[in-house]
């Protein structure tokens, strides 16, 4: 019995070996058969075999870095004159760049249009999280959205749009955006997004402070843990009532406020101060940002 048992075991461990073969034929046939054909035709959704490897324009350079905690930019050094913000300190350390985020609500997006307007970087939705179900699902543009922002040199962020009831829901989402990364690999921070939702089968809109916190935290622990830099998205209203602020400190910040000076207790990292940009090479209205960076050379 025991040999008649080793035997199934290996039969079935070959049979597994197998069928991994069988799929990576399969797909390795796939990928060639798109290069024959020259990509995607018109009307393609993009997906995750889409992702070209394929020569890409000079990448564009953000005037910093990331800056080691977030930042509370002075109100007076704002240029907010025109629909690109800007920040203007020559006498500090503080920078920033404009960018939009986008989600398949956009369309199909001509990022070397968007790169010549003169948008820096691009924060694409990777998933979202269903605020009925709970159920993770792709974004249908993110592979598209992210070859051809890629294509174009722009540096690359994404987010998620939770609606995780607690910590475990949080953390199975971090596994699902960094499987479906693969080998993906982001100049910009993973954001955990959760939003208030209004309807009466929102699942998650009567969280507590403690549990919108706490998931927070644990989505952001997996992707820093992956190597990856989190930050957490908040409007106003969840950060006045469903985040403990103090607990950000050392977590980079998003922070939409459609106001001329945005504060926040804690400071910020990006500030998303519109969601009417009108960007050359994006079918509908986008959102428009300001990442704050730390000069390289100062």
């Amino acid at each position: 019995m025991r040999n008649q048992a080793i035997l199934r075991r290996a039969l079935i461990a070959a049979s597994l070996i197998l069928m991994l073969v069988i799929l990576l034929i399969t797909r390795a046939a796939k990928r060639a058969e798109k290069a024959e054909e020259g990509g995607l035709s018109a009307g393609q959704t993009a997906s995750e075999e889409d992702v070209s490897e394929g020569q890409a324009a000079e990448p564009l350079q953000l005037p910093g870095i990331l800056s080691p905690g977030n930042v509370h930019p002075a109100a007076n050094l704002l240029n907010t004159d025109t629909q690109f913000y800007s920040y203007n300190d020559e006498g500090s350390t503080l920078t920033a760049a404009v960018g939009i985020d986008v989600s398949e609500y956009q369309g199909e997006v001509d990022y070397q249009k968007v790169r010549e307007a003169g948008i820096q970087f691009v924060i694409i939705r990777i998933a979202y999280q269903g605020y009925v179900t709970g159920k993770m699902v792709v974004d249908s543009n993110f592979y598209r959205n992210y070859e051809g922002a890629h294509a174009a040199g722009l540096p690359v962020g994404v987010y998620f749009f939770s609606q995780a009831l607690g910590i475990d829901e949080a953390k199975r989402a971090a596994g699902f955006v960094l499987a479906t990364l693969d080998d993906i690999e982001p100049e910009l921070p993973i954001v955990y997004d959760y939003e208030i939702h209004h309807a009466d089968t929102a699942r998650a809109s009567d969280l507590s402070q403690y549990s919108a916190t706490a998931g927070a935290l644990a989505f952001c622990e997996v992707i820093r843990n992956a190597g990856y830099t989190p930050m957490v998205y908040m409007n106003t209203q969840a950060a006045n009532e469903k985040y403990d602020l103090g607990e950000f400190s050392d977590i980079p910040v998003w922070y939409a406020s459609y106001v001329k000076s945005p504060s926040l207790p804690c400071g910020f990292t990006c500030w998303q101060y519109s969601c009417t940009g009108n960007v050359p090479g994006v079918p509908a209205e986008v959102d428009l940002n300001l990442l704050f960076l730390q000069k390289e050379n100062d």
